[in-house]
């Protein structure tokens, strides 16, 4: 069946030109980056040509990170077909793809051929079109397609219904071997995209060949079992961690040596396997000018004639100091343990499991080899043992205000980092063990403490109270700025109630700059911004626990900018020296002194524009009144006393602007003084 064997030519592993059994799958290496390492091992005799078939999917990958070894040999090369997409095989024939959906569009499309039908109705001519209608069967009611097709030959037009021709050959022996052509590329496109990739192999003697290559793989999970003792004050417990992993590779694992590597490193796909065209801009044709040339008048020097010989000495001698680029990709092939033959217990494999960790991830290798089939996930255990841990109660205000949270305290005692995953929670109790409830463990360095919270305490109970001050502790005044420290105190009160003792973790909140004023002499962790406080907290209730942080701010303030109510506010507020305290009240007193003057000038300044507002008031309406009447005297009367006015307002402001001037220049004398 066709689909049978596209599945068949999809999960072909490697083969060689001795044979698939030459070519064995040895090694797996799965990651957390969602990459799959495998190796596979070939035992040749002189020069050799693998054929790897891969998916279309993977051949970038194997393109970027294919590695041989070989210690007695080097690699040859790697040649695979170019993509041939299926539009472009039809580009030299006479009809698309189209055509070959159904004989009438097929016809259609190669209108003008010759053709020979066969049946009740013979007719030898070339196609002149296709015309579809309907026809009745022989039952009335139904409806029937039918095309009927119209040929030009030697007898002229004639017509025949392509449903009812036993045959219809096309004369041209070309046209039928290009339709034969092109129903072959459309089966080959219905196969599964497989690419065929040969490696060449240059070697003598026989040998094993060892050939690895990376690609997308499943992530392989990791999901941890903890057994907690009833006691509330164990110290330990016991720990296992299971990888979930899954062969989706295209191909049986058959004892293969497994690793399991968890960490992430950076990983790139490149479109290796395309074929790049640069676009170049369009010159045109160069129909030539009239020529004038220059006149000839000499040199001084042949500077590239004389430095030509010295270039090419150097050229020669990078040439001769290159590599081989070929010849360096082989490497020897380092020794491979053998794979145990006993199949270990899931106990004392996880016990058996060698872990090695390096500085960007740390990697689980099996002891044992390991079977499994295309389209299978397999759990195993990978950790098993003693874990060092504390029973806590959490307390994250973020998560619930009243309770608590069941968690446990938990130290990675062990040589090797664990990798993140899933933690199921049991307690073994007098009956067997008890479900929990669940947490999660990120990514734990040897040595490191992770917090996992499962439940919550809804024995405990914590009623939370916050206060913030803002109190000016300290001020001092130089080079005209008044400089103040602020210190903000932010205070959390805890009153716990509990039926048993607990050891209590507060988080809260850091104080952005701050630092712990109490409580003192108890444990403090800072994470993600947060502090994590301990307290042993006795049973019982109407217990408080009280968390004080500080944080100082000095900020400046321009004296030249403040006015007398800002001074006053500065001067009361707490914290202040008797010396700054001074400062400011005198400064003060220079300020109002200010703008008393200020507002006797401008109140000088206001009377003498009245007066001068008048003054032409006046001396419209002597104009305006008869010459020599009582009125026009009146007029002129008052223009006379408000000149004399004006000479003595000129007078007062002139002494009123000396004033004005004398405090501003104490103030900016005070302000200025160091």
């Amino acid at each position: 069946m066709a689909w049978m064997a596209r599945i068949c030519l999809a999960v072909a592993a490697w083969s060689s030109a001795a044979g698939a059994s030459d070519l064995a799958l040895k090694r797996v290496v799965l990651s957390t980056g969602g990459l799959g390492l495998y190796e596979y091992e070939a035992q040749v005799d002189g020069d050799a040509t693998l054929e790897l078939r891969a998916p279309r999917s993977q051949v970038d990958d194997i393109l970027k990170s294919l590695v041989v070894f070989d210690d007695h040999g080097g690699v040859g090369g790697l040649d695979t077909a170019l993509d041939e997409p299926l539009t472009r095989a039809f580009d030299a024939l006479p009809f698309d793809r189209d055509a070959l959906s159904s004989a009438p569009g097929l016809l259609a499309a190669l209108q003008g051929a010759e053709i020979e039908v066969g049946g009740p109705v013979k007719i030898a001519g070339r196609v002149v079109g296709v015309s579809e209608e309907t026809a009745t069967g022989a039952n009335a009611n139904v409806a029937l397609t039918q095309h009927r097709v119209t040929a030009m030959g030697v007898e002229g037009l004639r017509q025949f219904v392509l449903e009812d021709a036993e045959s219809v050959k096309f004369a041209d022996p070309a046209l039928r071997a290009q339709i034969s052509e092109a129903l072959a590329k459309v089966a080959a496109g219905g196969v599964k995209d497989v690419r065929v990739l040969r490696l060449a192999a240059r070697g003598k003697g026989a040998r094993a060949l060892h050939v690895a290559y990376l690609a997308s793989a499943p992530v392989w999970k990791t999901s941890y079992r903890l057994l907690l003792d009833p006691a509330p004050d164990a110290k330990k417990g016991v720990l296992q961690a299971w990888a979930t992993l899954e062969n989706l590779s295209g191909q049986d694992w058959k004892d293969v040596d497994l690793t399991l590597v968890s960490g992430r490193p950076v990983a790139f796909r490149q479109e290796l396997y395309r074929a790049y065209m640069v676009e170049r801009p369009l010159a045109p044709v160069d129909l030539g000018e009239r020529l004038a040339p220059e006149t000839d008048r000499g040199f001084v020097l042949r500077e590239a004639e004389t430095a030509k010989p010295a270039l090419q000495k150097q050229a020669r001698a990078r040439r001769a100091d290159m590599p081989s680029a070929l010849g360096t990709m082989a490497a020897p092939s380092a020794p491979r343990p053998t794979p145990a033959t006993d199949a270990l217990s899931l106990a004392e494999g996880a016990e058996a499991i060698a872990a090695q960790e390096s500085v960007t991830q740390v990697a689980f290798h099996l002891p044992f080899p390991v079977t499994l089939n295309d389209g299978r996930s397999l759990s195993m255990p990978i950790v098993d043992g003693d874990a060092k841990l504390r029973r806590v109660a959490l307390y994250d205000p973020r998560l619930d205000r009243r309770h608590p949270l069941s968690a446990v305290e938990f130290v990675n005692d062990r040589d090797i980092s664990l990798p993140p995953g899933i933690v199921t929670i049991y307690e073994m109790g007098v009956n067997g063990a008890t479900y929990l409830g669940d947490a999660r463990l990120s990514a734990t360095p040897a040595g490191e403490m992770r917090l996992m919270s499962f439940a919550l305490d809804q024995k405990t109970t914590v009623e939370e109270d916050d206060s913030a001050t803002v109190t000016t502790a300290r001020a001092r005044i130089a080079q005209g700025l008044l400089t103040l420290d602020d210190v903000t105190r932010r205070r959390a009160a805890y009153r716990v109630k509990t039926d048993a003792p607990r050891r209590l973790i507060v988080l809260t909140d850091k104080l952005a700059g701050g630092h712990l004023v109490e409580p003192k002499g108890v444990s403090v962790e800072e994470a993600d911004g947060r502090l994590r406080l301990g307290f042993d907290v006795p049973a019982g209730e109407g217990q408080t626990l009280a968390i004080l942080q500080e944080m100082t701010q000095t900020r400046a303030v321009a004296l030249a900018g403040i006015d007398g109510a800002a001074l006053a506010t500065y001067a009361r507020s707490g914290g202040l020296d008797a010396e700054t305290r001074v400062r400011l009240e005198k400064l003060g007193a220079l300020r109002a002194r200010q703008a008393e003057a200020e507002r006797a000038f401008s109140q000088t300044g206001a009377r003498i524009d009245q007066v001068i507002a008048d003054q032409t008031r006046l001396k419209n309406l002597v104009v305006a009144v008869g010459t020599g009447s009582d009125l026009q005297k009146r007029y002129v009367t008052g223009l006379d006393a408000d000149e004399t006015e004006l000479a003595r307002l000129r007078v007062e402001q002139a002494a009123r602007e000396k004033t004005r001037d004398a405090a501003r220049q104490a103030v900016e004398d005070f302000v200025a003084a160091p």
